[in-house]
């Protein structure tokens, strides 16, 4: 019955990417997409246990991104080039089989680097100018697309719950949202500058309205790095910028800073040490760190093998560390584990690059920092790039910005279909009278 039930959702899967690839608009593969990242694999699991699986969801994923591709092509900035040579070089080295430290099988490491693959992947999408709003807004929107959901999931009475541990997830976890929600803040923020529409400082209060409701101190942390870049935009913003979007962003930015400050005893409390951490809470990072850092001490320069820092606690069960903690939490060992500094390095490098880049292209300095500032954090603490939810909705957004302003030699779709539809007078018609006079005659 399961390789039934199997073969039936691959040929339902299929048919939905053929439809979605014969369709006439890009929009359907996008939201599909939305869809895709606001839903985990433990939710659909309690209703249909065949799909959920964190490979099929990835290669779904993945497989809307190719669509995506084969629709308006591939384009590859040098940060993005940089990425992405950065992992292609550690997963040689994973599988080559020549490096001693390397502790997991070529296919295994093959397996990390596909979903590692995603944020470089989305990046790649060769987005025009005009596609920005459309992509901004199914990324704001993914958050409330996963509350949703995630009330279904609940009303099903299969045993999911939108809350657990006082923390909302949706039809993620709590931990997962808030790395959606702050994706999907970067998003409303840039439409606030670059867009300059009123209408995306309400998706920006949503979106960090449902990461403060994650408890995630990371979340709220990175959420007020670019709330705070926007509120400095507000008083910098130029002329040519509604003054009622700027007014609506200075709303959100004091706003933002009275909820701060009446959520400060909660984030306090949070922090409070507990009996194996001493005065300051840190969720296990404290002692889980030390551990990941020793794995490559032997091997600084090259690591232990894409994806063996997911493993290493369940395989070598350290004492003090606690269970929960499948990866680091923290990025820049976790890239460090599994690639060593030839891999840590030029992703960081790149990545720094590609904000920058963006920010350039988009004469919204502001911007990039706040983007970059936060992204930077958040990698301290937490497992952004190695989560979908955070580092597709990343690449997404990088890819739009990269597009920069349609170039004025090149006709918009919009402008091909005016010039289809709309019919343009022609000019008169100049013939020689059959007189000898040499006056044309308009006829």
């Amino acid at each position: 019955m399961n390789i039934v039930l199997i073969v039936g959702l691959g040929l339902v899967g299929l048919a939905v990417l053929v439809w979605l690839y014969a369709a006439k608009s890009y929009k359907p593969t996008l939201w599909a997409l939305g869809v895709l990242l606001s839903i985990s694999p433990l939710s659909v699991a309690t209703i249909a246990p065949a799909a959920g699986n964190d490979t099929v969801f990835k290669a779904g994923i993945l497989a809307m991104i190719v669509l995506l591709w084969l629709r308006f092509g591939i384009r590859l900035r040098w940060p993005v080039g940089l990425m992405l040579a950065a992992f292609l070089f550690a997963l040689a080295v994973s599988m080559s089989g020549l490096v001693p430290s390397i502790s997991v099988s070529a296919g295994f490491a093959a397996k990390a680097f596909s979903g590692y693959f995603l944020t470089m992947a989305a990046a790649m999408i060769r987005w025009r100018r005009e596609h920005l709003p459309s992509v901004l807004q199914v990324l704001v929107a993914a958050p409330v697309v996963s509350l949703v959901l995630g009330v279904g999931f609940q009303a099903s009475g299969r045993g999911w719950a939108i809350i657990g541990d006082g923390r909302l997830g949706g039809a993620l976890i709590g931990p997962t949202l808030a790395l959606l929600t702050t994706a999907a803040a970067f998003a409303a923020v840039t439409g606030i500058m670059v867009l300059g529409q009123r209408k995306w400082t309400v998706w920006l209060l949503i979106d960090c309205g449902l990461a403060f409701l994650t408890l995630t101190r990371g979340a709220l942390i990175s959420c007020g790095i670019v709330i705070l870049a926007l509120g400095i935009w507000t008083f910098r913003a130029r002329r040519t910028t509604s003054s009622k979007t700027v007014n609506a962003a200075r709303l959100v930015f004091f706003s933002s800073l009275a909820v701060a400050a009446a959520a400060l005893p909660e984030i306090l409390a949070r922090n409070v040490g507990n009996a194996y951490e001493g005065s300051f809470n840190t969720s296990g990072r404290d002692q889980a760190w030390p551990f990941y850092l020793s794995l490559s001490e032997h091997s600084p320069a090259l690591g232990r093998g894409l994806g063996f820092a997911n493993i290493a606690n369940a395989l070598l069960h350290p004492v003090g560390v606690q269970s929960a903690f499948e990866s680091p939490h923290n990025e820049y060992i976790h890239f460090y584990v599994d690639g060593g500094l030839a891999l840590a390095i030029p992703f960081f490098v790149g990545l720094i690059a590609l904000v920058v880049l963006v920010g350039r292209i988009q004469h919204r300095r502001m911007l990039a920092l706040g983007i970059l500032g936060a992204t930077l954090f958040y990698c301290y603490v937490d497992n952004n790039f190695s989560t979908p939810q955070f580092d597709v909705v990343f690449g997404l957004l990088m890819g739009a910005l990269l597009a920069g302003r349609p170039d004025p030699d090149q006709q918009t779709e919009r402008t091909r279909a005016l010039e289809r539809t709309v019919m343009v007078p022609s000019t008169p018609r100049v013939e020689p009278s059959s007189t000898d006079s040499t006056e044309p005659v308009l006829r």
